[in-house]
């Protein structure tokens, strides 16, 4: 197993914050590894929402078959899913207000036997991926 997680204070509150992380046609301005979604795309993610997404992990880009397990408006979103060769994932995104905006954490979780192969590579990628969504949810918030 292997768990990545990344923190940043965004400068925007938490509610707000909480509709760009849960509206899909948000994700191409600051999710890093997003390519595309595949098939029908929900108008917003929600706890039982169902969904595909094409991303970039590692260099290669593959399907991940998501299902959103949590989502407490305004401070955590907990995602699951499946990506080729049995490797599993669950993101969770925990929002905490602060003075100046709200702290957002990303973690993500993977388990599966390509995941011990691939570990050292997989952290890098990931930890680079969340840095990179932080930053671009920090661009978002200043208007660029």
């Amino acid at each position: 197993m292997l768990t990545v997680t990344s923190s940043k204070l965004i400068p925007m509150d938490a509610h707000r914050l909480w509709d760009v992380l849960t509206s899909p046609a948000a994700y191409p301005d600051w999710a890093a590894n997003h390519v595309e979604f595949v098939g029908d795309v929900p108008a917003q993610f929600g706890a039982g929402t169902d969904y595909v997404q094409k991303v970039t992990s590692i260099g290669s880009k593959n399907d991940v078959k998501w299902r959103i397990d949590q989502a407490e408006p305004g401070t955590r979103v907990v995602q699951s899913g499946s990506a080729p060769m049995g490797v599993k994932i669950t993101n969770t995104y925990a929002l905490a207000p602060a003075d100046d905006g709200t702290e957002l954490t990303m973690t993500a979780e993977f388990s599966g036997a390509m995941v011990i192969a691939a570990k050292g590579m997989l952290e890098r990628d990931t930890r680079a991926t969340q840095a990179k969504s932080l930053d671009n949810l920090v661009a978002l918030a200043s208007g660029g």
